[in-house]
């Protein structure tokens, strides 16, 4: 009885493999993993700055990437700003062509990006966070700990955050 079951979780595990056989090589990124680097903000239009961000896998193991960053918006001091709202965004203003992957597998020494598109305070937007908002800390889908480094933005309302894209911008 033993060995069947041992038999049958061998066989289903190999089934799973071949279903799925990014999952035997790759391991979900950990923030560890990654290196975050800020392009200059470009002018998405109607008053908005569009900020793309690289990650790179700076070790030497393949890991998966998939969703949404999650951020934090910091005070000059980095402590956290209070009420501060990212939203899902369903594109990337700069690049609407970028192909989209529900699974980005990022070797070593390759790179992935977002974006994340705020208020430059020119519009009729509600001003009250205008300089607050200085630095954002990015936390990787299914991490818990923030990449170990944070990250110049700024922005006078809630920001949008894109899905995590393969490649350079």
């Amino acid at each position: 009885m033993r060995l069947h079951r041992s038999l049958a979780s061998m066989w289903l595990a190999a089934f799973a493999l071949l279903l799925c056989p990014e999952a035997s090589a790759s391991s979900r990124c950990k923030a560890s993993m990654l290196r975050v680097k800020g392009l200059e903000p470009t002018v998405a239009g109607g008053g908005s700055l569009a900020y793309d961000y690289i990650l790179t896998n700076r070790s030497s193991a393949t890991c998966i990437l998939s969703g949404y960053p999650k951020l934090q918006a910091l005070r000059q001091d980095k402590g956290v700003v209070a009420g501060f709202e990212f939203r899902q965004l369903s594109g990337a203003v700069a690049a609407p062509q970028a192909s989209v992957s529900e699974t980005i597998r990022l070797h070593p020494g390759e790179h992935a990006w977002f974006q994340v598109i705020g208020s430059d305070g020119t519009g009729l937007e509600d001003r009250s966070m205008c300089g607050k908002v200085k630095r954002l800390r990015v936390f990787l889908p299914g991490d818990g700990r923030a990449i170990p480094s944070e990250i110049a933005f700024s922005t006078c309302t809630g920001a949008q955050v894109s899905f995590l894209y393969k490649g350079l911008p």
